[in-house]
């Protein structure tokens, strides 16, 4: 009810915290829904979410340690500089000569 409420009349601007939290499959669908609509109709949507799976809906990702902006850019990118080691550090896997 609260995101019914939140989404009417397509505001430009919507703050979203943990969305979902709660939610089941289907409330999922229905979060990617419509945010992508508010999206698509020229509305800001900041998430706050620890849930990956909205993901799908969201364009640009922040990443923030005990208040400290640790990443900014798409979400592919952001997800990608996640996932590599850190710098000076090889990734996992064979080691050279085994």
């Amino acid at each position: 009810m609260a995101l019914a409420r939140a989404v009417y009349d397509m505001p430009k601007f919507v703050v979203l915290d943990e969305p979902n939290a709660s939610l089941d499959e289907a409330g999922d669908v229905a979060l990617l829904n419509a945010v992508s609509l508010l999206r698509t109709n020229g509305s800001t949507v900041i998430v706050i979410t620890h849930r990956l799976n909205i993901l799908g809906a969201i364009e640009h990702m922040l990443v923030l340690v005990d208040g400290q902006v640790q990443r900014f850019g798409t979400c592919k990118e952001v997800l990608e500089a996640l996932q590599a080691p850190p710098a000076g550090q090889q990734p996992p896997g064979p080691k050279p000569g085994a």
